[in-house]
């Protein structure tokens, strides 16, 4: 049967593919879609770019540019795609659906390892499988992830099934 409220999570390559930019607008164009993506920082620059989102600030914005002023191009992203939750990893994770931001500070840099993010991808998807909205998935599953990885200690030792387990603990 085809359903009408789509839920998927987008991440890695998906997001350099030429037909990127139209897949975001059409699953944004759907109220009821529960779509989140996770880009990390040079994943975030790309879809900006495809989407037209930089030129509309100005020319010649860097990736650094974006980096540096980060919140202010989630708000623009949010301001634009308002049926769509992104999730943006890296040293601080935060989420951003339309006008909102959450701000999860409390993750380690054991998030940095190869893996990672396909977990938190994958808490993301098994949350919208429950039946949560995309941002209360969103909200739960990086807030999970990094909890988890606050417990590591050796920040060199974990591995994606070492997060798993740590986050089947909480």
């Amino acid at each position: 049967a085809e359903t009408k409220t789509p839920s998927l999570v987008l991440d890695a390559d998906i997001f350099y593919a030429p037909q990127f930019p139209s897949l975001l607008k059409k699953l944004d164009s759907n109220p009821n879609a529960r779509t989140i993506i996770t880009p990390h920082p040079k994943e975030f620059f790309t879809i900006l770019d495809s989407v037209n989102l930089l030129s509309s600030k100005g020319a010649n914005i860097g990736f650094s540019d974006v980096v540096k002023n980060r919140f202010e191009y989630a708000r623009l992203f949010g301001e634009n795609f308002k049926n769509v939750v992104l999730v943006s990893k890296g040293a601080v994770n935060y989420i951003v659906h339309g006008k909102e931001i959450y701000i999860v500070s409390n993750g380690g840099p054991a998030l940095a390892k190869a893996g990672s993010g396909d977990v938190l991808a994958g808490l993301c998807l098994s949350l919208l499988a429950q039946g949560k909205s995309a941002a209360e998935a969103a909200k739960t599953a990086v807030l999970a992830h990094a909890t988890a990885s606050s417990k590591i200690k050796n920040n060199f030792s974990l591995s994606p099934l070492g997060l798993i387990e740590l986050i089947s603990q909480l």
